[in-house]
C-alpha cells in the first residue's frame, strides 16, 4: 500500500508566507525602479553637457580658423554636424560687436549653456542678450 501523511504534517506554503515573499519582491522592484530613474536622469544630463561642450569647442576653433581673419564667432551653427540631428536641440546667440556667444543645449526638459565668457557647461539657459554689456556668472 501507499504511504499516508500524518494529519499534522504540512504540505505547501501558508498564505502568510506567500504574502511575505510577494511584499519583499515588490519592495525590491520599487528600489530598482527608483535607482534606474536616477541613473537615466544623470545620463541625460551628462549627454547634454557633453554635446554643449563639444559644440562650444568647435565654435571656439572656428573663431581662429585660417579663413576667419576677423577672429569673430560664426553667425550660425548650421555648418556644424553636432547642431543638426541627434536628441539635443541647440539655441545659439551671438553679439558680433562684443565678440560674444552663448550656446544652450536642451534634451527632454534638461538645459545646459556655455558662453564665450564662461567655458563651463552650467545648468539653465543663456541669459538674455538684449542690452548686454558684460555678463559674468558668479557660481
Amino acid at each position: 500500500m501507499g504511504k499516508r501523511c500524518p494529519k499534522n504534517t504540512r504540505i505547501g506554503f501558508t498564505i502568510v508566507e506567500l504574502l511575505i515573499v510577494i511584499v519583499v519582491i515588490a519592495i525590491l522592484a520599487a528600489i530598482t525602479l527608483i535607482a534606474y530613474n536616477g541613473i537615466r536622469e544623470r545620463s541625460s544630463n551628462s549627454s547634454v553637457q557633453a554635446s554643449v561642450t563639444s559644440l562650444a569647442k568647435k565654435i571656439e576653433a572656428s573663431r581662429f580658423a585660417v579663413d576667419n581673419t576677423s577672429e569673430s564667432y560664426p553667425a550660425t551653427i548650421t555648418n556644424f554636424s553636432e547642431a543638426t540631428g541627434g536628441s539635443t536641440t541647440f539655441d545659439y546667440q551671438t553679439i558680433a560687436a562684443s565678440n560674444y556667444y552663448c550656446l544652450t543645449g536642451t534634451q527632454s526638459n534638461t538645459s545646459y549653456y556655455i558662453s564665450s565668457i564662461d567655458s563651463t557647461a552650467r545648468r539653465g539657459v543663456c541669459p538674455p542678450t538684449s542690452g548686454l554689456i558684460l555678463w559674468v556668472p558668479l557660481t
